[in-house]
């Protein structure tokens, strides 16, 4: 099974290095570690991509906001390796690669982008996602916030 990453830079591959391109990519999870050597090989032979990532959640790293929860449960060498995998992406590309956690604008960049592109029901799916409570109790409001929390620590 292909992850989002890498399904878009084979994408992006066919366009070559001429243009310059922003892109904005919208996926569940941030990069796990073989996705993020294969942005970080992209864009270093690509000069001309700037790419805007946006995660909802953070691949295999204990959150500081999951404490005690059983969800937060993951091996600490795992979720150490996975972090300093991100930390290595966003401080390689500063200027190239920027990864932001989910806000409620990020949620409605992406519904009015499915309004413009897909059917009303994805957009109905993604205002019921951003509305309900999660397993855990917050909305995903509140999830989002801590979130981001969590991720400025990573920085």
């Amino acid at each position: 099974e292909e992850h989002a990453e890498e399904l878009i830079i084979e994408h992006l591959m066919l366009y070559g290095t001429k243009r310059k391109f922003k892109i904005k990519l919208f996926i569940n999870y941030s990069p796990c570690e073989s996705c993020s050597s294969l942005l970080y090989d992209f864009l270093t032979t690509h000069d001309n991509f700037q790419i805007r990532l946006y995660v909802s959640a953070l691949y295999n790293i204990n959150r500081k906001s999951c404490e005690g929860h059983d969800h937060s449960k993951i091996p600490k060498n795992i979720s150490k390796e996975c972090e300093a995998n991100l930390v290595c992406l966003k401080k390689s590309f500063k200027g190239k690669l920027k990864i932001k956690t989910f806000d409620k604008d990020v949620w409605a960049e992406l519904t009015e982008t499915l309004t413009f592109a897909a059917t009303p029901p994805i957009t109905d799916t993604v205002k019921f996602y951003y509305n309900r409570r999660l397993e855990f109790g917050r909305t995903r409001e509140q999830e989002d916030e801590k979130m981001e929390d969590d991720f400025k620590l990573k920085k």
